[in-house]
């Protein structure tokens, strides 16, 4: 009888979670900002995400969850 194993576990399975996660917070964060000033009429992207607090958050969290995605494929790349 075969015996059946389950596939190893990978660290770098974490590291993309992570990074999908982040990034939907992230997104999250500006688009809730953006709904609740939606009130102004803005002619632009660029206006409606003026450089405030919650962009700020939403621009370190893209970069935290490309960093976190890199990681993984590094972790890929030697195997572990």
């Amino acid at each position: 009888m075969a015996r059946v194993t389950s596939p190893s576990f990978k660290a770098s399975a974490i590291l993309y979670s992570a990074s999908a996660v982040v990034v939907t917070l992230a997104f999250l964060v500006v688009m809730m900002d953006l709904a609740v000033r939606g009130q102004a009429q803005h002619d632009t992207m660029i206006e409606m995400l003026e450089w405030n607090a919650f962009s700020q958050l939403g621009v370190i969290g893209g970069c935290n969850s490309l960093l976190f995605f890199w990681l993984g494929l590094m972790a890929d790349r030697r195997g572990s």
